[in-house]
């Protein structure tokens, strides 16, 4: 998935660069989440990624990599991580 390596570049030091990449972000989750993988992702999301059975799923990826923007690797840019974050939970909602 694209959005990993997207997010890898929150760790550059390069401000312009960390930037871009949390609108990257932001656009993708706003732009191109839809309803569908929503409900496609409900299960994992319920679950938590407990059940043996059920795959992660897109929303799953993208719930772990937004987890993961706020580990201390990214802590010089925990503004923008949280801003993508932020924009992961108005999409999704409860």
């Amino acid at each position: 998935m694209k959005c990993v390596n997207i997010a890898g570049m929150l760790a550059f030091q390069q401000e312009e660069a960390v930037y871009a990449a949390g609108d990257c972000l932001k656009g993708l989750i706003e732009k191109c989440i839809d309803n569908s993988m929503i409900e496609q992702g409900n299960p994992f999301v319920q679950s938590q990624g407990k059940s043996p059975n059920v795959g992660p799923s897109i929303i799953g990826r993208v719930c772990v990599i937004a987890c993961s923007l706020l580990g201390y690797q990214y802590s010089s840019a925990w503004d923008v991580s949280l801003q993508v974050v932020t924009a992961l939970f108005n999409k999704l909602g409860k």
